[in-house]
């Protein structure tokens, strides 16, 4: 029985300038032999808890136990992965919806509102649609305000990219591919989509312990205007598929749905980080640094300097404004729970859960 179980961290939804995006479907993939257990219910009827549970009753049997957060709340979990029983728990509710598309043969649903007292949440229902109206209001200026913020911000990157020597990145990506891609297989490498870094109403939360405790070896991509940093690291993203890794490839809060930040290689132990103002990277020791200034004609810099720190700095207040009102949703979303936790019964729960853990455990046997 192992013991030495490694935690990482993720995000697999966010927020972002044209609402929700969601990655948790690619957990749903009915040819890789993945089980997933779908759990349902509402807020405050214990589903992270109930994964959090899970989590410690696998940790002997798991070398890397992958833990997904809410980005609503980044100490609540909206899943685990378990690469050993090659099996996932996700909370499949909104945002991240989840419906069993094979059910039973891939998908199993948990349904924790059978353990709810609907007839007394009933009396609560006109304060419960008004809270959660609120909640979806601050939620959807959350994603305006992103939204002008990234206006500032892709204003820079329009002003900057003419001045951006493509090739020149292009042979340096090469050069550094040739120099730590060695070929392994024919085969592609497989990717996994994944987030290091949301916001949140704690503000941006970057997961640096799991990039300690994948990666070893960390080159930075300082890149502050964040123009060179995802070319660059599409360019690595295709060299590394090609010579037959597997990777995580993270992408922005900023721009959800496809923009890469960060590639991290677990069997090379190596890391590819986007670093500047909004993600410091404080905790990582790096070991090679490109600044990617390097790639750009500095004329720019020099000649439209004023500019550039006006849309920076306007940015970051609207991002600012933006947080408040993910603080706002997290209160608002705690006093939700105050109607549904008095009306759970959690000692039901408690059972589902003792059954789910049973049947998990019987996969590593």
């Amino acid at each position: 029985m192992k013991n030495s179980c490694k935690t990482i961290d993720f995000f697999l939804g966010s927020n972002s300038e044209n609402g929700f995006v969601s990655h948790f479907a690619q957990l749903q993939n009915p040819y890789d032999g993945r089980k997933v257990h779908i759990l349902k219910g509402g807020p405050g009827t214990g589903k992270s808890s109930l994964m959090k549970e899970l989590a410690k009753a696998v940790q002997p049997f798991e070398e890397v136990l992958e833990c997904i957060h809410c980005s609503s709340d980044p100490d609540s979990l909206d899943g685990i992965v378990l690469k050993q029983s090659n099996l996932s728990v996700i909370d499949g509710t909104k945002p991240h919806a989840m419906e069993p598309e094979y059910a039973g043969a891939v998908e199993n649903v948990v349904n924790l509102l059978s353990c709810v007292d609907h007839i007394a949440l009933e009396k609560h229902r006109e304060e419960i649609v008004k809270i959660s109206t609120v909640i979806s209001g601050y939620h959807r200026k959350f994603c305006e305000l992103l939204k002008c913020a990234n206006v500032m911000l892709d204003a820079n990157r329009k002003c900057i990219l003419p001045y951006v020597d493509i090739h020149k990145m292009s042979k340096t990506a090469e050069r550094i591919a040739k120099r730590e891609f060695k070929p392994i297989k024919e085969t592609v490498g497989e990717e996994k989509v994944r987030m290091l870094s949301a916001f949140t109403p704690k503000g941006l939360i970057t997961y640096q312990n799991t990039i300690k405790t994948l990666c070893k070896k960390c080159w930075f991509i300082q890149d502050e205007y964040r123009v060179c940093a995802p070319v660059f690291l599409e360019l690595l993203r295709q060299k590394c598929k090609e010579a037959g890794y597997s990777c995580y490839v993270c992408h922005s809060p900023f721009k959800a749905k496809d923009e890469i930040e960060h590639l991290l290689i677990p069997q090379l132990g190596l890391a590819f980080l986007t670093v500047n103002k909004y993600e410091p990277m404080d905790q990582i020791q790096p070991s090679k640094i490109i600044n990617t200034t390097r790639f750009i004609n500095i004329e720019i810099f020099r000649t439209k300097k004023q500019r550039l720190h006006f849309y920076k700095k306007t940015a970051a207040e609207i991002l600012q404004e933006a947080i408040s009102m993910l603080e706002k949703a997290k209160q608002a979303h705690d006093e939700l729970e105050q109607f549904y936790i008095p009306n759970v019964n959690f000692k039901e729960i408690g059972q589902i859960c003792s059954q789910l853990q049973s049947d998990i455990l019987k996969r590593y046997q």
